[in-house]
């Protein structure tokens, strides 16, 4: 006779993301990298429960992520965390929606502080320059020469302008804002 073990979605969700967050912790511990960096599709403070968020952040923190980047949401913005890690959406890039990210939720406000949010509905990408002291984020987007329409041959190309621009320190902490 063979026993089966029947294990539903619930269960299996919270198999995979259990052992998905030891391996995450664990790696990292192990890392020598100069720069630590997490890339997700969702925010903890945005997309995550409570619990979860706060599994996240001790993560990010006990181990000196510098920078957390996630999509999800068709926006952009930049949250830093009191212990100095960096938290970008970075979801404005395509798609048939553009949205406009809020300020953290109440339940995050001790952990993190809102540091940009893109105006309007923006599309873009960040860029980023790595150096042995310095990250730096941009956000790239349409300059205000570009003609946008249904229809094609009213459609007017332009070219790109830089937003947010931000230095965040290999030290961890606040950083500073680009300068020219």
């Amino acid at each position: 006779m063979v026993a089966w073990k029947c294990t539903t979605p619930a269960t299996t969700a919270k198999t995979w993301y259990d052992d998905s967050i030891t391996k995450v912790d664990k790696d990292l511990k192990a890392s020598k990298a100069t720069w630590k960096i997490i890339n997700s599709h969702y925010s903890p403070h945005f997309h995550m429960s409570t619990d979860k968020m706060k599994a996240w952040y001790k993560i990010v923190k006990d181990n000196n992520v510098h920078v957390w980047f996630n999509g999800h949401t068709h926006g952009f913005n930049h949250d830093i965390a009191v212990w100095g890690s960096h938290f970008y959406e970075n979801g404005g890039g395509g798609g048939i929606q553009s949205e406009t990210s809020g300020n953290p939720p109440e339940v995050a406000e001790t952990f993190v502080k809102n540091a940009w949010i893109a105006p309007g509905n923006p599309y873009g990408f960040f860029e980023l320059h790595f150096s042995k002291d310095w990250l730096r984020t941009e956000f790239v987007t349409f300059d205000d020469a570009w003609v946008f329409s249904k229809v094609k041959e009213e459609i007017k190309t332009g070219g790109y302008k830089k937003g947010h621009c931000w230095n965040v320190p290999v030290t961890l902490g606040k950083g500073r804002a680009c300068t020219a």
